[in-house]
């Protein structure tokens, strides 16, 4: 099962970036909610998937929207606001497993 490690090193660096946000001397944070639309349909994978993304430090799924497909997730340090580039980066990394698992 492949999405084990994957969840662990996700885990890994958001630990460490979150560690970094907290010590570092201005805690450049930039907060907000940032739209990811999620190609998972079944109320499993989703359920899922929120849950990683919210057990991963520095984010925190809020909302879904089942008819779009697209779950809302608080990120401590907003990287990407377009939807697309934020699936990549807060989704990604479990979604590619996922979608065999629970589709």
């Amino acid at each position: 099962m492949a999405y084990l490690p994957a969840y662990a090193w996700a885990e890994i660096k958001s630990h460490l970036k979150v560690t970094y946000l907290a010590l570092h001397p201005k805690m450049p944070v930039r907060p907000g909610i940032v739209e990811v639309p999620t190609s998972l349909r079944t109320d499993v994978g989703i359920t899922w998937l929120a849950n990683s993304i919210t057990m991963t430090p520095g984010t925190l799924s809020v909302d879904v929207d089942d008819g779009r497909g697209v779950l809302y997730v608080h990120w401590i340090d907003v990287e990407a606001v377009g939807s697309r580039e934020a699936a990549s980066r807060v989704a990604m990394p479990f979604e590619r497993f996922l979608r065999r698992i629970a589709g």
